[in-house]
């Protein structure tokens, strides 16, 4: 660890999910402006369960809560359906290896597709794997202590959506030759409006598992009644293909900015972030960035195994010529905060029923997170430079004295600093070169495009640096710097 303290560059790994969650909550109305100042009230998504099992969930940054907190026996969940443990030799070990990354990808990694409410006449059906989202179907007298509310009624927005056979058939339309469905599915506000593609179920022969067919929406045939769904149904809906590239059709880019620093809070992104930032420009004299810095730390765990002891987050912090708030920069799994209740650890009030953060994001935002895919989040921050930052750190380190559930950094470090080489450059410039990496810098690998490798490239473009690297000592040898991703505009078609 000291070792890897003196080195600039490092990123942590951050893991797969495979376990579940219901964050409930009922969204306003979608704004494809790219932007919110907050004003949308939210319900509260209840007593969040932040327990690590295995590594796999929540979200890294979402937190840790103790066993002795609100736990609940094994295989069942709390009444808001969230952090259901998972017996303990079911849980995935990890050693860093392809062979083991790539089972992993196969295996755990269950993609869901960037899916925005929209008219159904934007609806353009895409093909493409990647724009494809698969949901768990059941029979109406279905139940289960970890999938059902007290009152029987399926959970809500599950990472792997659910729904009963007779809702999915009541809630498609037919409409423009496809069926589609209109209703927020299992009540994630972001899937709305798309269609469906197939159905089908698992058999099993001899032992033997195998995919079967039931209804293919290209036969042109009648939808199965409910009672000819069998146990294992699976829906296939597509996305429109839009949908791959941004969270708005008239925004494209996974890069938001969340700011407090600018009057009520606010939440921008895409490609609309970039023209608010540079209207402001022309309104007021800009900020320039002045000096950049990288850090790292690990997440707090009851008791931390090797793996957690090898798992590093990484990200940048830049100072601002007016010297009134630093910036967040970092690499994460696309939708690790609107898909578990807008949970930043740089934002004071995390820990909230309502974290602004959650207020302000939009119900395009809220969606299952993907644990194969990426987003930069830029988030402002009231420490004004690097000493007050690193106060920040300490305050909610394991060394705060603070109890385990309200610690965020275990051995937080600013392992480089250096002033910004480029000239003059304003956050709109920010955004438009974060905009242009993550075109380009799509998928999230825990060996070799995670959030260690942002940093390095990052913290490189923005000091002039050569010969940076990742924090960690076990990615370094398969690290490219990828500095020129960040200079040319991308291509959404």
């Amino acid at each position: 660890q000291q070792q890897q303290q003196q080195q600039p560059g490092a990123l942590p790994k951050d893991q797969d999910v495979d376990a579940e969650h219901d964050p409930e909550g009922h969204l306003s109305p979608v704004n494809s402006t790219g932007s919110s100042t907050g004003a949308a009230k939210y319900t509260s998504m209840g007593d969040m369960r932040s327990e690590r099992i295995g590594n796999l969930f929540p979200p890294l940054e979402a937190g840790y809560i103790s066993e002795d907190e609100d736990s609940d026996e094994e295989g069942a969940a709390s009444p808001q359906g969230i952090g259901a443990k998972l017996p303990s030799e079911k849980r995935p070990s990890y050693n860093h290896s392809r062979s083991n990354e790539r089972k992993l990808t196969e295996n755990l990694a269950k993609s869901f597709a960037i899916l925005s409410p929209r008219s159904q006449s934007n609806l353009h059906l895409c093909e493409s794997s990647a724009n494809v989202v698969y949901v768990i179907v059941v029979q109406d007298g279905f139940r289960s202590a970890k999938l059902c509310l007290p009152d029987g009624q399926l959970k809500p927005m599950r990472p792997k959506p659910i729904l009963r056979a007779s809702a999915l058939l009541e809630g498609l339309i037919f409409d423009g030759g496809s069926w589609v469905f209109k209703q927020p599915l299992n009540g994630w506000p972001s899937m709305t409006n798309f269609a469906l593609r197939s159905l089908g179920f698992e058999s099993r022969s001899i032992g033997m598992k195998k995919q079967k067919l039931l209804w293919k929406a290209a036969d042109g045939v009648s939808l199965p009644s409910a009672e000819d769904m069998p146990k294992g149904t699976r829906a296939t809906f597509v996305a429109p293909s839009w949908m791959l590239v941004g969270w708005a059709e008239d925004s494209p880019g996974f890069t938001w900015w969340f700011s407090e620093q600018h009057g009520p809070p606010r939440l921008l992104f895409g490609e609309q972030m970039f023209n608010t930032l540079e209207a402001e420009e022309r309104a007021s004299d800009f900020p320039t960035a002045t000096c950049v810095h990288a850090f790292a730390h690990r997440y707090p765990v009851k008791t931390e195994s090797i793996c957690d002891r090898q798992t590093w987050h990484c990200g940048v912090l830049i100072e601002w010529s007016h010297g009134r708030y630093s910036t967040v920069v970092e690499l994460a799994w696309r939708n690790g905060c609107g898909g578990y209740g807008g949970k930043s650890n740089w934002c004071e009030d995390k820990l909230a029923d309502e974290p602004a953060l959650w207020k302000c994001m939009q119900p395009n935002l809220v969606t299952p997170w993907d644990e194969t895919k990426t987003e930069v989040r830029l988030i402002d921050q009231a420490a004004r430079n690097k000493a007050e930052f690193e106060e920040y750190l300490s305050k909610y380190s394991n060394k705060s004295g603070l109890p385990l559930t309200h610690q965020r950094f275990v051995e937080p470090t600013v392992y480089a600093s250096a002033p910004v080489r480029l000239r003059r450059l304003s956050e709109r410039d920010l955004a438009g070169h974060i905009l242009n990496y993550c075109r380009r810098v799509q998928t999230y690998s825990q060996l070799n495009s995670n959030c260690q490798t942002f940093t390095a490239d990052l913290y490189a473009f923005l000091a002039g640096s050569r010969n940076i690297q990742p924090f960690s000592e076990m990615l370094r040898p398969m690290y490219k710097q990828h500095s020129k991703c960040f200079l040319y505009n991308p291509e959404y078609a």
